[in-house]
This record gives structure tokens, sequence and C-alpha cells, in this order.
């Protein structure tokens, strides 16, 4: 009988370098806003460079660019198959949703709880149309005038769930055209985006056009770039440890928190682009065993890191600020050490719940299709 693993996509082995890629940029995003807590509570002793605040911009960017090649690069067979952009739309569903869902339900309930202990004066309970639209991916304009779902963090979400509902409608043609389709439809997207206006907080621009037609679709288009390069040509050997591409990666990485911004750049884009590229397309020759197994276990947990980390923050925001205010060395040090205790709670998170539910939910859903096993979803 055919499990679901082989009946909705063909199993490729994980990339190491793409692993350790996406336990970066999950850093990246810890760190801005551990950055943010930290400022609030007057931790250091003068105004931070205005080129830190870019660290998570280009986070979010390396993991667009990240799911753009790993949707081309595992769904490289399944163009014009019947029936393949529907397994694809809900293997994508099953990765997301069930723990976004869970965390949303946790912070409303967090947040109401803990915002006296904060820097937040209030919290406003989210309505019940708002966590409706935020469940459905919806983006709207909050009471801040700012386009966040119930869970904030959740606003690269409702692009990801847009690029895959792209991406499924893709995978009806031959590759090739497929491809090519998406790929133009993101860019024209973003060109027309340069004439629509800011919504405005009442009447305005539909916030939905304003939102998926922003500059940051464009790391979606030059990960699936990189994808059709791995599918054409493959990856280049080198005769260097996967360890040692790693290493080559934080390079690049550097230079878009740099030299990038908190919009998507010329330069920002090109080293993001330039970061994938080393972690897609070569290859080391020599793999130690124990470094892959830490660098797939960062790259697995790196979800719930980027979901579970705000729940951490405030806790390590005011240890942080006892311990170590007015010394930018020392909170330097600490804020890595804040990273490594967000990975490893993550993990544990991924490990225990994610997974499970993830798993759980497959098979739940996908009995009447195929009665076996939940898909291994990239």
């Amino acid at each position: 009988m055919e499990t679901m693993t082989s009946a909705l996509h063909t199993h490729k082995a994980a990339i190491v370098p793409i692993q350790a890629l996406r336990g970066k940029a999950a850093c990246l995003v810890v760190v801005v806003h551990l950055l943010e807590r930290l400022t609030k509570r007057g931790a250091f002793p003068q105004a931070l460079p205005e080129w830190v605040w870019s660290c998570g911009h280009i986070g979010v960017g390396v993991f667009f660019a990240i799911s753009g090649f790993i949707m081309v690069y595992t769904t490289g067979d399944e163009f014009a198959r019947a029936g393949a952009g529907r397994r694809f739309f809900l293997r994508r569903f099953l990765r997301v949703a069930p723990i976004y869902y869970l965390t949303s339900a946790l912070m409303i309930a967090f947040s109401y709880v803990t915002f006296r202990y904060s820097t937040n004066a209030v919290y406003p309970v989210p309505t019940p149309l708002l966590t409706l639209m935020s469940v459905l991916f919806v983006p709207y304009m909050d009471y801040k005038g700012l386009t966040l779902p119930v869970y904030e963090l959740g606003w690269t979400l409702n692009y990801e769930m847009f690029f895959y509902a792209a991406f499924a409608v893709a995978l009806m043609a031959p590759r090739r055209i497929g491809l090519a389709a998406v790929m133009a439809a993101l860019t024209a997207l973003v060109l027309v985006g340069t004439l629509v206006p800011a919504p405005a907080m009442v009447v305005g621009m539909p916030v939905p056009l304003f939102f998926f037609t922003r500059p940051v679709m464009l790391y979606f288009v030059i990960g699936m770039v990189m994808g059709a390069v791995r599918l054409r040509f493959g990856a280049l050997r080198l005769p260097v440890a996967e360890a040692a591409l790693c290493l080559m990666m934080l390079i690049p990485l550097a230079l878009a928190v740099r030299f990038g911004a908190q919009e998507i750049t010329l330069i920002g884009a090109l080293c993001v682009a330039l970061v994938l590229a080393l972690a897609s397309l070569l290859e080391g020759s020599r793999t130690h065993s124990a470094f892959a197994i830490i660098a797939k276990a960062f790259g697995d947990a790196s979800y719930s890191m980027y979901l579970t980390h705000s729940f951490l923050l405030g806790v390590l925001g005011v240890v942080l600020t006892r311990v170590a205010a007015g010394h930018t060395g020392l909170l330097c040090m600490l804020i890595a050490l804040a990273c490594v205790i967000c990975a490893g709670a993550a993990w544990l998170v991924w490990r225990f719940v994610e997974r499970p539910l993830t798993t759980w939910l497959g098979r739940r859903l996908t009995t009447a299709a195929v009665p076996e096993q939940a898909v291994a979803a990239p």
C-alpha cells in the first residue's frame, strides 16, 4: 500500500548547509526581537547603529528564499501530474498551520496575563473577526496601523501561504512553464505595488492588495531561481568539509545585515542570493556526522524557534538587563547565549509538539486519500 510520503512527494535527503542556514535565519529574528526588548529597558549605554535593525528583515528574507528553493527542489518531478497542486497545498498547510494556530492561541492568553509585567502598557484582546482573518491568513490593519495578525509573527506566514497557493496552481503546468509563471507573477505583483499606496486606517486601498505587492515577495523568486539551477545542473562538489561551507555563509549573511535595511535593497537581495547559492549549489566532500546531526536539528527547530521565541524573550530581556546593562560586549555574548537557549527550547517543541501534531493531523485529514503515514514535509 502506498504511503503518504511516497504519494505526496518524492523524499529528498536534507541538505546540511540549508538546514544550518534555516537555523541562522531564525537566530537573526531572535536577535532583533531581543534587541528591541533590551533597548526598551535601557540596557545599552548608547543608541545602537541603524543597520543592526536589519537583522530581522534579512532573517525573514533568507527564510523566504529558502522556501522558494525548497518548493522547487522537492517538487521538481510533480509538475503536470494529476492532483499535484492539491497534494502540495495540503502538505504545506499541514506543515505550517497547526503549530501556528497553537502558538497563536497560547500567545493571546500569554500576552493578556503578562502584559502588566512587560514594556507594553496595554494588550487589546483580538476580536473574533480579526482572529478568523488571522487563521485564514488574510492580512488586515491592526489598531497600530500595521498589517499584523493576532500573533504578530504570523505576518510572514501570510506571505508563505500566498506563495504556496500560487505554486500549487503552477504545479498543474509543465515544470518550465509553471516555474516561469510563478516567478513572473510575483515579479509583476511587486511592480504593480510601486503604484499601490499604503492603506488608510479606515477607508482606503484594500490591505491584501497592498500587502501582497510588497518587494519582499522577490525573495521567493531568488529561492526559486536557485532551486531551478540545482535541478538543472546539480551541486558543485568542493574538497572541503560542509562545516566550512556553513562558515563561509556567515560572510554574505553579515554583509546583508551590515549593508541591508529594514526593507529589501539591491545589496541585501544580492547578499541573500549569494548565501543561498553557497548553501544550495555547493556540496562539501566531507560531512562529519556530528556536525550534520547538529545542523539538521538546528534546521528542524527553526520554524518552532520562530514561533516560540517570543515566549522566552521577556524573561531573557529582564535577566540580561539586570546582569549586563551598560556593558555592550557582555550583552552581545549573552544575546548569542539566548539564541542557543531559544534553539534548544524550540527543538523540544519540534520533537514533542510540532512533529507529533503535524503527523497526527496528517493521518486524520488524509485517511480518505491515502490511509497510512502522514507527510514528512520538507
